[in-house]
């Protein structure tokens, strides 16, 4: 199994409001369970903030039915299965500070499955007013460390995403712009209250790798480029 090839990602300078921005892989199992808790909250307000109504077709509380009822402490459960099983990926972004003065700003998961490589997630966390985490490139910078450092470069890269408003600059923008191609439907993705969300598969073209979509973003953001890699781990449980 192939290794990945940073602990930590460091890119600097990418807005003169926010400075550094700074991606931690996990690293064990101790610090999966540390954050799993607020990975589970960002997801519980990206989705809330993004899929319910005004913004959304779902009504509101759809997503706690899910994400809410579910204790974190199953959700560490699922992640560090995934952790050990599948070799799964987590490639976290906090905020500068320590302890109650860091907050999670978003994080991207990926899993090798055969001879492919899969994005499973990447979820911002939606902010509150001025500290907005979204349409910072915070999602471009976490997709980016987790694919070329994540020791996979030679494989192709697929994705399930939601699909909403598909048209020029809908969510699923992002994609497309990695030279990602959508390749079909996929199963829809059920609440426990009865409400879906419709679902689609993009992929890398043929002859495509990872590596290749990591040069098409470094190519459409150059502030991606600089990136700094370190073996230093700083997330700790």
């Amino acid at each position: 199994m192939p290794r990945p090839t940073a602990n930590t990602v460091t890119y600097a300078n990418h807005s003169p409001i926010a400075g550094s921005f700074i991606v931690h892989r996990v690293t064990s199992v101790e610090v999966l369970k540390h954050v799993a808790r607020p990975i589970r909250e960002v997801i519980r307000r990206s989705y809330a903030n993004s899929y319910e109504e005004p913004n959304g077709p779902l009504p509101k509380g759809t997503v706690d039915s899910r994400y809410k009822v579910l204790h974190h402490t199953q959700f560490a459960e699922r992640a560090t299965d995934h952790f050990r099983r599948h070799h799964s990926q987590y490639w976290v972004a906090q905020s500068e500070g320590s302890g109650s003065k860091s907050r999670m700003l978003g994080f991207a998961k990926t899993t090798p499955v055969a001879g492919d490589f899969y994005l499973n997630d990447v979820v911002v966390d939606p902010g509150l007013g001025a500290v907005s985490s979204q349409r910072r490139g915070y999602g471009t910078m976490l997709v980016h460390a987790a694919l070329k450092y994540g020791g996979h470069g030679d494989r192709p890269l697929n994705l399930e995403a939601f699909e909403l408003n598909e048209g020029e600059g809908g969510p699923n923008q992002m994609y497309r712009n990695m030279g990602l191609v959508r390749m079909g439907e996929a199963d829809p993705f059920t609440f426990p209250n009865g409400s879906q969300l419709d679902m689609c598969l993009y992929s890398t073209p043929e002859g495509m790798t990872v590596n290749g979509v990591v040069q098409v973003l470094e190519a459409r953001y150059p502030h991606l480029r600089q990136s700094f890699p370190s073996q230093v781990c700083h997330l700790t449980a």
